[in-house]
C-alpha cells in the first residue's frame, strides 16, 4: 500500500529514507526496500536483530547507535536470497522515522481492522487489557523431564515487524482466506487485487528444506513460494521459544491450511506433519490415513529416543563442578557491549543467574576454567560465557559467542 502511495516505494534506495544516518558502514545506493523485503539485502546487524526479538533493550538512543555502527554490507550477499529479520526489522524503523507512525499501529489502521481481524494483535499488552485468551508458550525441560512454561514469553518490547502478531484461528482463517481470493472476503474486494498479487510474485529463487514444502522455490514480499507434490503452494512459517506457526494454500485448489502450536521441539515437526495429513485428506492421497499412522510412530519413536538423549546429557551436565577460581560475587555485576546491550550477573548461594534484558537463566557450570554454560534461549540450546581478568586479577569483561561486554564500574 505505501509503494503504491509512493510514501516508500520499493525501487527506491534504502539511503532515501535513512537521512541524518551516519553509517559506520555506508550502505551502497543499489540496495533497495524491496532488497530488504526480499532478504537480498546483503545487510547485516545482528545486534539490532538480537535487541529487537529477545533482549528487548530497545532505548532510542541506543537503537539510533545500532542502527548506524552496527549495519554491514557484503558484496558477496548482495542479491542473494539470505533468510534474515534484519530486512523487516529495517523496514519498521523506516517507517517510524519518515512516517512517524509504528509498523504495529498502521497494521492496525490498514489491515487488521479493515478485515475485521477482531483478535489480532501486534501489542501482547492489547490482548492482555481486552483479557484475551492468549496462548502461553511451552518447551521442553531436559533436567525435570517435562514440558514447562517458557520463561522467555513475548512482550511488547520484543514484538518485532519479523514476528510479532498474535491471532486467534478464526482470524487465521480471514487472512489465508483473502490471500487466497486476491483480496475478495465475506463478498467484497477489501484489498485491492493487485496488492496481493505481488506479494505473491517471486522476486528471488531460493531453495527450502523444510517439510513438508521442499526443494526449489521463490520469496515474494513475506511468501514463500513452492510445490506442495504437482501443485503450486503460497506459505510462510515462522517460530519462537513455545510458539510456532504454519500458513500456507494451494491457489489453484482453493485449499488452505492454518496451524498454531504453543510448543518448540517436537511441536514444530508434528504441525508439520498435520499440515501435510490436511492437504493429503483435501487431494485424495491414497491410503493416507495408514501412511500418516506410519508417521506419526515413527515421530513419537524419534522424539522418545531425543528426549532420552537429552535428558542423559543434562543428567551428565549436572555432574560437573563449578571452573570458577573465586567467590561468586567476584564475577557479579554489570556488563556491556556498545551494541548488544546489557548482561547482568547475579551471585547467589549455590549458583549465578544470568539477565540480559528479558532473557534469563540460572548458569551452571562448564569444563574450562572461568566459564560457565548458560541457557538464555529456552529450548535453543546452551552457549559459554567465560570471564577475563585484568592484570591486577580483577575481572573486568565476559565473552559470550566471540562478544565482548566490558564491567561497568560500580
Amino acid at each position: 500500500m505505501l509503494d503504491r502511495e509512493g510514501k516508500i516505494k520499493f525501487g527506491d534506495p534504502v539511503n532515501k529514507y535513512t537521512t541524518g544516518i551516519q553509517f559506520k558502514d555506508p550502505i551502497p545506493d543499489k540496495v533497495t526496500v524491496r532488497d530488504l523485503l526480499t532478504h537480498t539485502s546483503g545487510l547485516q546487524d545482528n545486534a539490532l536483530v538480537h535487541r529487537m526479538a529477545f533482549t528487548g533493550q530497545n532505548d532510542p538512543k541506543e537503537m539510533a547507535t545500532v542502527f548506524a555502527k552496527g549495519m554491514t554490507f557484503t558484496e558477496a550477499r548482495y542479491g542473494k536470497y539470505n533468510y534474515d529479520n534484519l530486512g523487516y526489522n529495517i523496514y519498521g524503523v523506516l517507517l517510524q522515522n519518515n512516517l512517524k507512525v509504528k509498523w504495529q499501529d498502521l497494521l492496525q489502521q490498514r489491515v487488521f481492522d479493515p478485515l475485521a481481524l477482531k483478535h489480532t494483535t501486534a501489542y501482547i499488552s492489547r490482548a492482555s487489557s481486552k483479557k484475551w485468551n492468549v496462548a502461553a508458550p511451552y518447551v521442553f525441560d531436559v533436567v525435570s523431564g517435562k514440558t514447562i512454561r517458557s520463561i522467555l514469553p513475548k512482550q511488547d518490547n520484543t514484538m518485532q515487524s519479523a514476528g510479532g502478531i498474535f491471532s486467534s484461528i478464526s482470524d487465521i482463517g480471514r487472512w489465508l482466506t483473502i490471500n487466497m481470493n486476491d483480496g475478495r472476503l465475506d463478498g467484497k474486494q477489501i484489498i485491492p487485487a493487485e496488492l496481493l498479487r505481488a506479494a505473491h510474485t517471486g522476486y528471488t529463487t531460493n531453495t527450502r528444506n523444510e517439510p513438508p514444502f521442499t526443494g526449489d522455490g521463490e520469496y515474494g514480499l513475506g511468501w514463500q513460494i513452492g510445490k506442495y507434490r504437482q501443485e503450486k503452494v503460497i506459505y510462510h512459517h515462522g517460530g519462537f521459544a513455545g510458539y510456532n506457526n504454519h500458513f500456507s494454500y494451494l491457489p489453484e485448489k482453493k485449499i488452505a491450511v492454518g496451524i498454531a502450536v504453543n510448543s518448540g521441539g517436537v511441536g514444530r515437526t508434528a504441525m508439520q506433519m498435520i499440515a501435510a495429513y490436511a492437504y493429503d485428506l483435501q487431494l485424495g492421497v491414497e491410503n493416507v490415513d495408514a501412511d500418516y499412522a506410519k508417521r506419526l510412530d515413527d515421530l513419537v519413536a524419534e522424539y522418545s529416543k531425543r528426549k532420552g538423549e537429552a535428558i542423559n546429557a543434562a543428567a551428565e551436565r549436572a555432574k560437573r563442578t563449578w571452573q570458577l577460581s573465586k567467590p561468586f560475587s567476584e564475577y557479579a555485576g554489570k556488563y556491556t557491549n556498545e551494541l548488544f546491550g546489557t548482561i547482568e550477573i547475579t551471585a547467589r548461594e549455590n549458583d549465578v543467574t544470568v539477565r540480559w534484558g528479558n532473557m534469563f537463566c540460572v548458569a551452571t557450570p562448564y569444563t574450562q576454567k572461568e566459564t560457565i554454560r548458560v541457557e538464555l534461549e529456552p529450548g535453543g540450546g546452551g552457549e559459554v560465557i567465560g570471564f577475563t581478568k585484568d592484570a591486577d586479577g580483577n575481572f573486568t569483561s565476559l565473552n559470550y559467542n566471540g562478544i565482548t561486554f566490558t564491567k561497568v564500574a560500580s
